[in-house]
């Protein structure tokens, strides 16, 4: 049932329904508190809700959790990237492709984090990278 109820919190949040989708991530983490996804979930909502610190919380819950979740690691990244701890950041997005090289968005915010730092050609070689990724992304899935 946790399962379900975490499922309903994507739909929830894609349709841009953030209180419902933050709803059923609680249900869902109090059936389960060992649903790591759900955790991950809450947190993005606490992002786009520019509530920072809760979002870090719940993604090292995740992490916590499953030490090899690939998506959690780069939400913190980019939390921390929100946050301007563009250390941390790169720690994080770096882990996430070093689980699953094929996430283009670890390497769009890690362009855009040495960006930020004025190091211009480590954001050029990065978004490069996501744009390479990306496009093997949709050769596979033709």
């Amino acid at each position: 049932m946790a399962v379900d109820y975490n499922n309903r919190a994507y739909v929830y949040y894609n349709q841009n329904k953030k209180k419902d989708a933050l709803e059923d991530f609680n249900q869902a983490i109090n059936l389960e508190p060992k649903l790591a996804v759900a955790y991950n979930g809450r947190g993005v909502v606490y992002l786009d809700r520019d509530e920072r610190d809760r979002s870090l919380e719940d993604f090292n819950k995740a992490i916590e959790i499953n030490s090899q979740y690939d998506i959690a690691y780069h939400n913190r990244g980019s939390a921390y990237y929100y946050n301007s701890n563009h250390k941390n950041a790169l720690e994080d997005l770096n882990k996430a492709i070093n689980l699953e090289p094929k996430i283009s968005n670890s390497y769009n915010q890690i362009g855009d984090t040495y960006y930020d730092q004025n190091k211009y050609n480590d954001a050029l070689d990065n978004h490069k990278k996501a744009i390479q990724i990306a496009i093997l992304n949709l050769l596979f899935l033709s």
